[in-house]
């Protein structure tokens, strides 16, 4: 019900290989506007997402746990 309420729209919209961005800091590595990829999407015990954040360079910065509300969507394959 919560889901046809529209309140986990965008969360639930999130796939591997989506490109997000960090709305908010998470650690002392990965500030707001930081981008990374969805590596994995976990259903269970709750929604998170095993996402990995890089540099401009594209190089590593982080490979870690996130929340739902920790990041949007920025690009999909086939956009």
């Amino acid at each position: 019900m919560i889901a046809e309420m529209g309140i986990y729209k965008e969360s639930m919209m999130l796939r591997e290989f989506d490109i997000i961005m960090a709305k908010k800091d998470i650690n002392s590595n990965i500030k707001r506007g930081c981008r990374g990829v969805v590596l994995i999407v976990y259903e269970r015990p709750a929604l998170a997402y095993e996402v990995e954040f890089m540099d401009d360079n594209n190089d590593t910065i982080d490979v870690t746990t996130v929340e739902p509300s920790d990041i949007k969507l920025c690009w999909r394959q086939g956009q």
